[in-house]
């Protein structure tokens, strides 16, 4: 079985949103509409990982409630050790997209880089997106959505100020790597 895998790049134009792909790197621009196609291939695999990494917390969380119900029950006995391999299983998964989606790795990436990675994604959220989606869910009048993510916007907030005490710590420690 050959090992080759095809990579290509997704071009669009800015105008008339046609897209092409490219299998091989070639010389030059390609132009529609005499302008030059952008490469949305990062951005259309960048919403690939956000939408699997939601779903894989969605699932993550649903799969952890089940098994509490479960573990109420005794007819389901059985079933709890393989709900929880399961659940172990999406939850690493779940990591990896993560991992992929922040920068994150586990060669040779300083912890501090690593850190920094993280906490500038919480920023985003914290102060642009979340705010936004809470104004936009009470302007249309969906209180429950609004309050949930203040409530986001507000855990984010906690998350960056224990991280960067974090950071701080491991950046001032004599054995940290930078």
């Amino acid at each position: 079985m050959s090992s080759h895998y095809l990579t290509y790049d997704l071009l669009e134009c800015s105008r008339c949103r046609q897209r092409v792909m490219i299998t091989s790197k070639s010389r030059g621009e390609i132009q529609c509409c005499s302008f030059p196609m952008r490469n949305v291939t990062y951005d259309r695999l960048g919403h690939y990982l956000d939408l699997s990494l939601a779903q894989k917390s969605t699932l993550t969380q649903c799969l952890s409630s089940i098994e509490r119900k479960i573990a109420q029950s005794d007819s389901f006995h059985k079933d709890i050790d393989n709900l929880k391999e399961l659940i172990d299983r999406q939850r690493a998964l779940g990591g990896k997209f993560a991992k992929l989606l922040m920068g994150l790795s586990d060669e040779s990436m300083s912890l501090s880089k690593s850190f920094m990675n993280v906490i500038d994604d919480l920023y985003l959220s914290s102060l642009n997106l979340y705010p936004k989606f809470s104004q936009e869910a009470k302007r249309e009048g969906n209180w429950e959505y609004g309050t949930l993510f203040d409530e986001a916007t507000e855990l984010d907030k906690e998350t960056i100020a224990l991280l960067e005490d974090i950071l701080y710590r491991v950046e001032k420690s004599p054995t940290s790597t930078p």
